[in-house]
């Protein structure tokens, strides 16, 4: 594996997690805490995925029954972190942290050279169904994350307990029917 294919495993691991749906009522994917997710980071996410998944194996009939089942369990997991996503951006905010244009670039400028050059990292990036500025975004929410877990050593425990205490509408894939948050996606 090479040192670029480590350096944003994280990232395609998450997105190989997730998969595709119909557009959310008026562009929203999920409701959290009163906070509107529109459905362009659901659909990014979903199709990133669908397309790495595509990429990485057998060609996936998503009509069949398996693939089927697995476009669920990919919707689910997208779901998952679009809401995970917002209240890691919440817990920053309140905590004070933040990730700016200059730690984003300097981490790109990192990938870059991993990847020998901007070139090789765009096609990486097409690769993976991604532009710049949709990675600038989801790399983020990974730094965001980091950047919390680093400052706090019990940030898991108060991750898990600050979702648990969302209340969280969700409208596309398996909730596109029960939008009850996060049975829908738990199926309990």
């Amino acid at each position: 594996m090479t040192r670029l294919a480590r350096a944003v495993a994280p990232l395609l691991t998450v997105l190989a997690l997730t998969g595709c749906a119909a557009p959310a009522p008026g562009g929203t994917a999920a409701v959290v805490d009163g906070q509107a997710v529109l459905s362009a980071r659901y659909d990014l996410l979903v199709a990133s995925a669908q397309r790495h998944v595509e990429s990485s194996g057998p060609q996936v009939d998503w009509e069949s029954s398996r693939g089927r089942s697995q476009l669920r369990e990919i919707q689910a997991q997208a779901l998952r972190l679009v809401v995970r996503g917002v209240v890691i951006e919440r817990m920053a905010s309140r905590t004070g942290v933040r990730v700016g244009d200059a730690e984003l670039d300097q981490s790109i400028a990192s990938l870059e050279a991993l990847a020998g050059g901007a070139d090789q990292f765009d096609q990486q990036l097409s690769a993976e169904g991604l532009t710049r500025p949709q990675y600038r975004t989801l790399l983020r929410a990974t730094l965001l994350d980091r950047a919390l877990r680093a400052r706090d050593p019990r940030y898991d425990d108060h991750l898990a307990a600050a979702l648990r205490a969302a209340s969280v509408q969700a409208f596309v894939g398996p909730c596109a029917a029960d939008h009850q948050y996060p049975r829908c996606v738990d199926g309990k």
